[in-house]
């Protein structure tokens, strides 16, 4: 499943149990996270209603037993496993082993109060694998956007920042800042804060106040 249908599912109330994201465009994957936790949690319980563990340092029996744990005053809870790495062939650098037929028990009888999701870094995940198999429709890439997309992206970002692009400066600013999301955000941030609530940002703009990449700067000299 693509992360597009994800979060279009996840829009209409219809959320899964379990979620596996992997890949290395993490911001996005992060915005996935933010759009499901604004419609599967209250609002008013969210402070209460969220786990955050790191499977490098955790194992993976006290994920379940929290996904299997009543949510605290709220009605619904939400437990992130990050580096979940034994969906992939990388070995595990930490000293914890994880007893991942528990996690295939637990796909069996999922709880109904939690949504459980696992992220890990990874370009792919390990195919051969039961555990993969198990979850593969709930298997998410968040992979580095296509050109066209990329384009689509900033645009979608200037409008939530209420400014326009003007022709030609969204590919000035890819073009400057690079591909990673995470730096196109704060470059937009920065611009927005420039134009003004409603302005127009010019390439102009773009070519004073983006900070280019290094290989920009090569590519320039």
């Amino acid at each position: 499943m693509d992360y597009k249908t994800a979060m279009k599912q996840i829009g209409r109330g219809s959320v899964q149990p379990v979620y596996v994201c992997y890949g290395p465009e993490t911001y996005l994957l992060e915005e996935f996270v933010a759009h499901l936790a604004d419609h599967w949690l209250e609002p008013e319980y969210r402070e209460f209603s969220v786990s955050k563990y790191d499977l490098t340092e955790t194992g993976l029996d006290a994920v379940l037993e929290d996904a299997r744990t009543l949510p605290f005053m709220a009605e619904r809870k939400l437990v992130i496993a990050k580096n979940a790495l034994f969906f992939t062939a990388s070995k595990d650098p930490g000293k914890i082993e994880h007893q991942t037929d528990r996690l295939l028990e637990y796909a069996k009888e999922p709880s109904e109060q939690t949504v459980l999701v696992f992220t890990v870094e990874a370009e792919k995940l390990d195919e051969r694998k039961k555990l993969v198999k198990t979850f593969r429709d709930a298997c998410i890439p968040f992979s580095p956007l296509s050109a066209d997309e990329l384009l689509q992206w900033v645009n979608r970002q200037a409008a939530k920042l209420n400014v326009t692009l003007a022709d030609g400066a969204a590919d000035h600013l890819i073009l400057y800042a690079g591909t990673q999301l995470r730096q196109l955000a704060r470059e937009l941030e920065k611009l927005a804060l420039y134009a003004g609530p409603n302005g127009t940002i010019t390439g102009e703009a773009v070519e004073r106040l983006v900070s280019r990449q290094a290989e920009q700067n090569v590519f320039a000299l």
